[in-house]
């Protein structure tokens, strides 16, 4: 009975997948690596399916895979690759032990693509004779397939690769190098190009901001939104000769002028794959002249939805701190869960003579689920001179061991690197040291408690397979769901759940300090806990302490195109018209009081809008005053530019010494 049931399910499967096929059918086989993943695995089927055609797609995966390795796997049959087979139903399916020779026969393939692996994709001598060699095999073999060849993209410009090196670290010249060795194969092969670097750099033109990249999510990789939509849009209208603009699949987080901008770069590249096109899609300038700033009226701090004005603390507690709370989670951060589902602590190093003696060196890991899969690596650093210290909480951008010299920081390899983060993302040891002057700071009876942001959330675009949202999934969900800084700041938050349990740490004088997209974290985390004694701002811009309403430096329009992913989807609504948020920043500040509050801003920095920044901290004052505080405000702007300096500390540490000894 048994085997009966197994061969009707077994026909009924094979039954679907023949009923789910159509008599044109593209099947397409990859012979790539993580390059191809990026471009045919996620959403090729689904843009042929919305266009009421039908894909069987293969991909013959081996990481960093070359031709030459291609070639020498063909010849030897080593069954070396991962196959990766979306059928015509949609099943995706991944076989490990695969050869070339396999996946060749598994289907009667329309299609088969090859590439070069990424450091060698600009250097046509890597590519013979193994690319040669390569088709006349096909050609000869399997004669019923058209060959294809993907071009893949240049690098990030601000890349680690360890291969950038080829190109002198230059994207412009990778993606210059890449352009001529693929025309260079095309025409000498007589094969047709899948201009997907081409679509790539079509949308680095357009909208990217001069030190952000809007396609990839680690420097080479494409990300999971625009990257990976556009690679896979370029696919689908270079094979079915369709235009991808129009077409209805859409990605999540995606605002539909994001969709039609990763269209338009892949159907310009199709037309036109060796040059960058200009398709409609300018760079916005930013303005950076103030008497350019349009008006505009800020929101009553005062004054609630309903109409009703606070006079009295106990009306702003009650009734106007409830519903701006709310409002920010609603329309720009996004909606945290509301109960901690896993907390276990474990004290894995203790060194008691750190930076010369000064203080008590701890490293905790802060597990947040039962597998302990995901956690806050802190570092924390105690004065020797204080029993009870207070401490600075803040998180950083290049890992713990880049936060100080000390040779002795653990360093995760880059395979767990990978593995915790989705890409070598560490900085070098000592890299920012500069914006952590530990000596000086614990010197002055302050502790410092730091983890890198990466811990909760990889930095890049639809991370729902790493870091605090795989625990929360739900939590991600909809125009409400959390984005990369409401993330972030419940783990600030989490770590003052562990603060408050150590011996040496006086959990009441917990300070929470961040800079650029950290210190809109930290505002955040600031607003809503209010077990956090004292807040700070460094250069926090847009989305943190600037007004959203100015058109001066960077707009949300403009950090809604490069990070969507750091706010909810509804903050999108705004984009164009801020003047519908139903608050400003002023009230993010406001939200802080009566608590001491610092906004620090670098005069050479426009892009962050430092006046802006000053304007909110100035307009936050009626709500400070209502208790009597305006004195635990403090704002300076210093000399220089975007960045976290030995010098803000200072000002930090001396508003610190008025409230927080």
């Amino acid at each position: 009975m048994k085997n009966i049931k197994f061969v009707f399910i077994l026909f009924l499967t094979v039954s679907l997948r023949a009923a789910a096929e159509q008599a044109d059918t593209l099947r397409i086989l990859a012979i790539g690596n993580s390059f191809s993943e990026d471009a045919v695995e996620n959403n090729l089927y689904d843009l042929a399916r919305a266009d009421g055609r039908c894909a069987i797609i293969g991909n013959m995966y081996i990481g960093g895979c070359s031709l030459e390795r291609h070639y020498n796997n063909l010849v030897t049959d080593v069954k070396a690759y991962s196959y990766r087979k979306i059928n015509a139903d949609g099943l995706f399916t991944k076989t490990s032990g695969y050869c070339l020779s396999s996946a060749f026969a598994d289907e009667k393939w329309d299609v088969i693509s090859l590439q070069q692996a990424s450091p060698l994709s600009g250097l046509p001598e890597s590519y013979e004779p193994f690319l040669g060699d390569l088709i006349s095999y096909i050609r000869s073999e399997l004669p019923q397939a058209k060959i294809v060849f993907h071009q893949t993209w240049a690098y990030a410009k601000d890349s680690k690769h360890s291969r950038f090196i080829n190109y002198d670290c230059s994207q412009e010249k990778m993606f210059e190098a890449i352009v001529n060795a693929t025309k260079q194969a095309c025409e000498k092969y007589g094969i047709q190009v899948i201009p997907s670097g081409t679509a790539i750099q079509n949308v680095r033109n357009t909208v990217m901001g001069n030190s952000t990249d809007l396609v990839t999510r680690d420097g080479h990789h494409l990300n999971y939104t625009v990257g990976r939509y556009t690679a896979a849009c370029t696919w689908y209208s270079a094979l079915y000769d369709r235009k991808a603009t129009g077409n209805v699949k859409r990605i999540p987080h995606m605002t539909d002028e994001m969709t039609i901008l990763a269209q338009s770069a892949a159907d310009a590249a199709v037309i036109s794959p060796w040059e960058v096109s200009e398709f409609g899609f300018k760079k916005a300038a930013q303005n950076r002249i103030e008497a350019r700033v349009r008006e505009y009226v800020l929101p009553d701090n005062l004054l609630c939805f309903d109409g009703t004005k606070v006079r009295c603390v106990r009306q702003w507690e009650k009734k106007r701190v409830p519903e701006l709370l709310d409002a920010f989670a609603r329309e720009e951060y996004g909606r945290s869960p509301s109960t901690v589902k896993y907390f276990d602590v474990q004290v894995i190093e203790i060194k008691p003579d750190a930076l010369d003696g000064l203080a008590t060196r701890k490293r905790v890991l802060i597990w947040l689920d039962e597998g302990h899969k995901v956690r806050i690596d802190l570092l924390l650093y105690t004065p020797n001179e204080v029993k009870k210290a207070p401490v600075f909480l803040g998180m950083n951008f290049m890992g713990n061991a880049s936060c100080t010299d000390e040779e002795d920081i653990y360093i995760p390899t880059q395979e767990e690197q990978s593995k915790l983060f989705g890409c070598a993302a560490l900085g070098k040891r000592g890299e920012r040291a500069f914006r952590w002057p530990l000596k000086m700071i614990v010197s002055r009876g302050y502790g410092v408690a730091t983890f890198y942001r990466g811990d909760v959330y990889p930095d890049f675009w639809n991370t729902g397979a790493r870091g605090v949202q795989m625990i929360y999934p739900e939590a991600g969900n909809g125009p409400e769901g959390w984005g990369a800084i409401s993330v972030w700041a419940w783990s600030l938050s989490r770590v003052m759940d562990y603060l408050q349990t150590d011996a040496a740490v006086d959990s009441k004088r917990v300070a929470v300090i961040g800079h650029s997209r950290l210190g809109k974290a930290a505002l955040w985390a600031g607003a809503q806990d209010k077990r956090f004694a004292m807040v700070v701002s460094n250069d926090t811009g847009r989305g943190g302490a600037a007004l959203s309403r100015r058109n001066f430096g960077e707009t949300i329009e403009e950090i809604n195109w490069k990070f969507p992913y750091w706010f909810c989807d509804n903050f999108k609504k705004y984009m164009h018209n801020p003047d519908a948020l139903p608050f400003d920043q002023h009230s993010l500040l406001a939200l802080i009081a009566p608590r001491p509050l610092c906004v620090g801003s670098g005069e050479e920095d426009y892009h962050c809008d430092h006046r802006g920044e000053q304007l909110s901290f100035e307009a936050a004052k009626d709500v400070y005053s209502l208790y009597g505080a305006t004195e635990k405000m403090q704002y300076h702007i210093r000399p220089g530019g975007h960045n976290l300096y030995a010098e803000d500390w200072i000002y930090y540490l001396d508003h610190a010494d008025k409230w927080l000894k």
